[in-house]
C-alpha cells in the first residue's frame, strides 16, 4: 500500500524553551526518546533515571521527550533529577500540523498520545539515522549503549517478540491476519522498546504508510501503533534478546504462549528492561509485580524520592484502562 502523495508529514518542530544543552549528533552517543503526557511525568522520571544510572563509566546519552502535555512544574522536577554531565534532556512539542495527522485515528483503549511514537523520526529530523524509543512504563537495568550497538541491517526496527501476544493470531494480535495473507505463527513484536532505523523510515515514507494502515483498517485495530507497525513491517524487523522487553502478566498468555511460568520468572530476574505494560502499574497501590521495587529504586533517584502510593488511593489507571476497553468494544 503506497501513501497518498497529497498527504505530507510536517518537518521537525523547534525545541521548546526548556531544552537543556545543545550540540551536534554524535554516532557514539545513544539517542533515546520517550513520549509522555502529564499523567506519566513521574514514571518518565524513573525511566530516565534508570537509563542514566546504568550507563557505563564516562558514557553519555542524548535524551528527548515528546511532550504530550506535561506541566511546567513536572518538567522542572524531571530536569532537577538530571545529571547534566551525562544526559541532555530536550523537549519536543508536536506542532498543530502533526496533531492534525492523528486526530481521526482509532485509539482503541490506549490514549492517542501513544501515536506520537510513529512520528518520532519526523520530529527529530533526518540527521538522526538511528533512534532508541522507550515507553514511559519501563525500567532499564542494563547499559543502553549495548542496545545502541546492535546491528540494524535492513530492518525497519529491532524489537522483542511480544511475550503476551507472541503471534499475529494471538487474541491481541492482528485481527485481520488472514486477510493480509499472514500465517498464524508469524511472530508479533512489542513496541514498548524499539531501535528505529530512521534512515530507512524516511526513505520509505513509513509514517504515512502507518497512518494509512490505521485509517484503512480501523475496524480491526486493537493495540494502535503496535498493530500498524506489525502489519506494515511484516517480517522486516530484527529480533532482540527477549531480556530487552520483559512483560509482567504471563497469566494472561497462559493459553497461547510456549513460555513456562518458570522461564518467565527467570526472565524477570535477568531482565535488561522491565516493561510494566497493562493496567497494574508499580505506582498503583494494588500492583503485585514481583519487580515492583525496582521502579521505586530508580524513582528515589529523582525529585519524587520517597513518594509511595497510599493504600486507600484509587487506581485511576485501572479505571481508565477498562473504560477505554469498553468504549473500544462499543465502537466495533
Amino acid at each position: 500500500m503506497e501513501p497518498d502523495d497529497s498527504c505530507r508529514i510536517p518537518g521537525p518542530p523547534a525545541h521548546s524553551e526548556e531544552t537543556a544543552g545543545s550540540g551536534t549528533v554524535s554516532p557514539d552517543v545513544p539517542v533515546v526518546i520517550f513520549v509522555a503526557d502529564d499523567h506519566y511525568a513521574m514514571p518518565l522520571a524513573a525511566a530516565i533515571a534508570s537509563v542514566v544510572a546504568n550507563l557505563g563509566k564516562e558514557r553519555k546519552t542524548d535524551l528527548f521527550v515528546v511532550d504530550g502535555g506535561i506541566s511546567r512544574t513536572n518538567k522542572e522536577k524531571i530536569m532537577q533529577s538530571e545529571d547534566r554531565d551525562r544526559v541532555r534532556i530536550q523537549w519536543l512539542q508536536p506542532s498543530e500540523s502533526h496533531c492534525d495527522l492523528l486526530r481521526s485515528l482509532p485509539c482503541g483503549y490506549i490514549g492517542k498520545t501513544t501515536y506520537y511514537k510513529m512520528l518520532v523520526p519526523e520530529l527529530l529530523g533526518p540527521e538522526y539515522s538511528r533512534i532508541i524509543y522507550l515507553d514511559c512504563d519501563v525500567i532499564v537495568e542494563r547499559d543502553i549503549t549495548d542496545l545502541w550497538a546492535a546491528d540494524l541491517g535492513e530492518n525497519f526496527v529491532l524489537a522483542v517478540q511480544d511475550l503476551i501476544n507472541p503471534f499475529v493470531s494471538s487474541p491481541l494480535g492482528l485481527r485481520n491476519w488472514r486477510e493480509m495473507g499472514r500465517k498464524a505463527n508469524d511472530e508479533l513484536f512489542n513496541t514498548g522498546l524499539l531501535v528505529l532505523n530512521a534512515a530507512k523510515w524516511h526513505k520509505e515514507n513509513v509514517t504515512l504508510k502507518l497512518l494509512h494502515y490505521l485509517r484503512d483498517h480501523y475496524q480491526y485495530v486493537q493495540l494502535c501503533d503496535q498493530d500498524a507497525m506489525n502489519a506494515v513491517f511484516r517480517d522486516e524487523w530484527g529480533r532482540l534478546d527477549s531480556r530487552w522487553n520483559v512483560l509482567p502478566y504471563m497469566s494472561l498468555a497462559r493459553n497461547y504462549t510456549s513460555l513456562s511460568r518458570k522461564s518467565h520468572e527467570d526472565l524477570l530476574a535477568r531482565a535488561y528492561l522491565l516493561h510494566f505494560c497493562g493496567p497494574k502499574k508499580p505506582w498503583n497501590a494494588r500492583c503485585s509485580h514481583p519487580q515492583r521495587d525496582r521502579f521505586f529504586h530508580y524513582l528515589d533517584m529523582t525529585a519524587w524520592s520517597g513518594w509511595r502510593p497510599k493504600w486507600w488511593a484509587a487506581d485511576s489507571d485501572l479505571f481508565v484502562y477498562y473504560l477505554r476497553r469498553v468504549l473500544s468494544l462499543l465502537r466495533r
